[in-house]
């Protein structure tokens, strides 16, 4: 057997599609099983506070003109938390092809992990609890706390950041904005989105360092 043919007997990483390498750099990070251990406080249990939280959501449902005006991105962010963020840095996966898998693997990554702790707290729905909230859009089948939407668009963030640090600003504003929109839907208190922004924050590193290879790919898209 030739020394080419000896070479081409392992499949080599270039031929990885992008689903693949995705799912090998999640499974990396849930094997090592410390990120379950990460420390997250209790939901809002005081009267007051829930109280406030409540109060601050029917302030939104009644605000009929901002809300509506939010419309278009909350039905376009029911399936994907990232359109905001393509289109603010030009991207696409025609141009930037590794930096749309980290955008993807962010996505798929903090699915098994924002099912987890929310599986752990398992905090009821805003309209579950109170008849007066209204949601925009059909209710999750999973609980509130932490926000989902909350931890994908702000892990996106950093990793954008990372590619682009001088959007570093903008690309969280608009994780915060995706977080928001989630709100002023009816679907989430403002401690479930800030708790998806305080779990993406710790976890960032780890989640990068499971795609490091990945990551070094798509920085020098950026170059």
């Amino acid at each position: 057997m030739t020394k080419a043919l000896m070479a081409h007997r392992k499949f080599q990483r270039r031929y990885w599609d992008a689903e693949a390498r995705v799912t090998l750099g999640m499974t990396r990070f849930l094997e090592n099983s410390a990120w379950k251990e990460t420390e997250i406080p209790l939901p809002p249990t005081t009267e007051d506070v829930i109280q406030a939280e409540i109060d601050e959501l029917l302030a939104k449902q009644f605000n009929h003109t901002d809300r509506e005006a939010r419309r278009h991105d909350i039905m376009e962010e029911r399936f994907e938390v990232s359109p905001k963020f393509k289109r603010c840095l030009l991207f696409s996966a025609a141009s930037h092809p590794r930096t749309c898998e980290i955008v993807t693997a962010m996505v798929i990554t903090g699915r098994p992990i924002i099912f987890y702790f929310k599986d752990r707290f398992n905090r009821a729905r805003p309209s579950q609890m109170f008849a007066e909230i209204e949601p925009m859009i059909d209710v999750p089948g999973h609980p509130a706390y932490p926000s989902g939407h909350s931890f994908q668009s702000h892990l996106i963030a950093h990793a954008l950041s990372d590619m682009a640090p001088l959007a570093r600003e903008h690309m969280f504003a608009i994780a915060a904005s995706v977080a928001e929109n989630r709100e002023w839907a009816g679907l989430h208190y403002r401690s479930d989105s800030q708790e998806g922004r305080n779990l993406a924050h710790r976890l960032f590193p780890e989640i990068r360092s499971a795609f490091s290879e990945l990551f070094e790919e798509a920085r020098s898209e950026w170059v």
